[in-house]
């Protein structure tokens, strides 16, 4: 019998967040379903063991190998650009592998058999910025980029969400493109008692400034009959303090709970406010919310279109708050009941039948 190996290539291991649990996730199928003997994760940085023992059993541990990539985590980006392209150029990693998978292929540049785009943030900043002077900070890393994708043309692109695959056509021109849905561990949540529910509005997300937390600050100073939590990793010390020193006194802040304690967050409360106006690729916390009985309430960009009902869809802040008040006096147990079954087509079983389906088109 001839040995079979995958390869995964992922920009880092060290945080948590939904490409990482995606690219866990797959090393999990694969394994699990006995496709691939040995699956190695190679990574920039360090490994969060919390994270992979949450998310790959213990039994499926000594077929997963977990390799550094390089030691690179501390290079400013520019430079880490250049030194994956060379990575990609001159290397030879293809003929030791029978399936590469570069699970983050909009920042790291090597090439795979299937490549997962979760966003084309660098060509949406490079085109859309005006002002000379920061298109110009972007340039290096969208010039750079342009050899890679130009020639990976005629690969299995996979994208998280259907504006994502506009995105990939419309930047690159890409053809041969499949949504692949990140797993959501949505059978955690399917026990949580949809009955006893407090005016609760939760917000699970990296405490840093690009999740624009300080929004769900403004929205409940206007919602004075309902409890406001956001809890998340702190990535960003110094913002998750000037949060705290700004917040009302209906508003809770709750750094690095375990995934315990966000079950039983979400499992108490009734809506999910995910307070960014930024285009959000997916969004596995809000699936996470709908899975457990909870109202999403999102902006109206991105791949939130994909998950969420339009009428729980905002423009801005404004039209935030009033659908969050009126998600906290709509809500009931049938209502949590709707969007739990609603996010069952985004369940980790969902993802696996897809990926291996694709594996076996392809031939991998």
């Amino acid at each position: 019998m001839i040995h079979k190996e995958a390869l995964l290539i992922v920009d880092r291991l060290d945080v948590i967040g939904g490409i990482q649990v995606t690219a866990l996730s797959i090393a999990k199928a694969l394994t699990e379903e006995g496709l691939y003997d040995t699956v190695t994760i190679s990574y920039i940085g360090t490994v969060n063991d919390r994270l992979i023992l949450t998310i790959i059993p213990k039994n499926l541990m000594p077929y997963i190998r977990f390799k550094p990539l390089f030691k690179m985590h501390n290079l400013p980006v520019t430079l880490k650009y250049i030194y994956l392209f060379n990575i990609w150029k001159f290397s030879n990693i293809k003929n030791t592998y029978n399936l590469i998978i570069n699970v983050h292929g909009d920042i790291i540049p090597i090439n795979g058999d299937m490549i997962y785009f979760h966003q084309f943030n660098v060509d949406y900043n490079f085109f859309q910025m005006n002002k000379f002077i920061n298109r110009l900070k972007v340039t290096p890393l969208w010039l750079l980029r342009r050899e890679f994708l130009h020639s990976i043309r005629s690969k299995l692109i996979l994208v998280n969400s259907s504006w994502t695959m506009m995105e990939a056509k419309k930047f690159w021109g890409f053809k041969n493109i499949v949504i692949l849905y990140p797993p959501v561990a949505v059978e955690r949540y399917l026990n949580c008692d949809l009955h006893d529910r407090k005016n609760l509005v939760v917000t699970i997300s990296r405490f840093s400034r690009d999740r624009q937390l300080e929004n769900v600050l403004q929205i409940s100073k206007n919602i004075t009959n309902a409890k406001f939590v956001i809890a998340g990793f702190v990535q960003d010390k110094t913002y998750f303090f000037e949060l705290l020193e700004k917040a009302p006194s209906n508003v809770i802040l709750l750094p690095n709970i375990s995934e315990e304690e966000k079950r039983r967050l979400l499992c108490k409360a009734k809506v999910y406010l995910n307070p960014t106006l930024f285009v959000e690729g997916f969004g596995i916390s809000i699936v996470e919310g709908m899975a457990a009985g909870l109202i999403p309430v999102a902006v109206n960009k991105g791949g939130t279109r994909d998950t969420i009902p339009p009428d729980w869809l905002f423009k801005d802040l404004k039209q935030a708050m009033q659908l969050v008040k009126l998600a906290l006096s709509s809500w009931t147990p049938q209502y949590g009941l709707f969007f739990r079954e609603r996010s069952m087509r985004f369940s980790y079983n969902s993802f696996k039948n897809k990926l291996i389906e694709l594996i076996n088109t392809y031939k991998f």
